[in-house]
């Protein structure tokens, strides 16, 4: 393997380890490191042959790093630009609802089911796979199962694409529709220009994502019930009354209690960094710009 092929994965792991540490969002650090990786294959293109999947490698245990690598490659600018748009405008919110823990382990898991389920029907090809598609996908139907009634911003690839904001639910059908239309006119036009998408990969990221989205739970964390970490919320307290109401929080006995104190004290409190709002859940965390302590 090439030095700039381990470089990359430096970067991935660099990258992964950073945001589980708690200091920032795991969709961020996800877009921050696909832009990197992308540009250092503009200088070195050698490294989307060296780390891109193609089906004939689960024939070849020794290539099968392959199924996370190549979702850190790209082939093209307007190929990045889609995909991290839709990270940022959808994953960013999921996370927030489900933790940096669940979210990776939703991408990861989704993005391998999706780049399987398109090598099944493509055994032994060797034609390279390489993209967030499939993950972000699984992001998107995961998202829908579980939160339907979101609203997320998404990217309508319409002649001119514009941005709609719109329930998780209907984004999902809509673009799930959306790729089983372009297999089926890749099938009736194979020269049409649509064969170098992997749009089985699509479909089975986004699959494996609602069956994933089922298995989360249905209900709002609640303050009372989810493990709060009071060291931690802490660390962001800064006068007498929010002390207070820190206090008051860690001694009620029941959990409609607490969850009060913790609204009142959640009010208080104020990113020390860009003033914004704070999310206490899996941690305590700024909504706006991910800070952690």
């Amino acid at each position: 393997m090439t030095p700039a092929a381990l470089l990359v994965i430096g970067i991935i792991g660099l990258f992964l380890a950073y945001a589980l540490a708690k200091k920032m969002m795991i969709s961020q650090a996800l877009i921050i490191a696909n832009f990197i990786i992308f540009v250092l294959t503009l200088f070195s293109p050698h490294i989307l042959d060296e780390l891109a999947f193609r089906p004939s490698h689960l024939t070849d245990v020794t290539r099968m790093y392959t199924l996370i690598t190549s979702m850190f490659l790209h082939a093209g600018f307007l190929h990045i630009i889609g995909n991290m748009i839709v990270l940022l405008f959808v994953g960013m919110p999921f996370e927030q609802r489900i933790g940096a823990k669940r979210f990776i382990l939703i991408y990861i898991a989704g993005g391998v089911a999706g780049t399987l389920f398109y090598s099944a029907a493509n055994l032994n090809s060797t034609v390279p796979l390489v993209g967030a598609s499939g993950a972000i996908f699984a992001v998107l139907g995961a998202f829908a199962a579980a939160y339907p009634r979101d609203e997320v911003v998404m990217l309508v690839p319409l002649p001119i694409m514009f941005f709609m904001r719109m329930k998780v639910v209907t984004a999902a059908v809509l673009f799930g529709l959306l790729q089983v239309v372009l297999l089926v006119l890749e099938n009736y036009f194979p020269s049409g220009g649509l064969q170098n998408v992997a749009y089985l990969a699509h479909l089975g990221g986004l699959a494996a994502g609602i069956v994933l989205g089922v298995m989360l739970p249905k209900k709002e964390k609640s303050a009372g019930s989810e493990k709060i970490d009071f060291d931690e919320l802490s660390a962001f307290v800064t006068t007498e009354k929010q002390r207070e109401l820190l206090e008051r929080a860690k001694g009620a006995d029941e959990p409609e209690v607490a969850r009060a104190w913790l609204s009142a004290l959640k009010r208080q409190l104020k990113c020390p960094r860009c003033g914004g709002e704070l999310e206490i859940a899996d941690g305590v965390r700024c909504r706006r710009c991910g800070y952690r302590k």
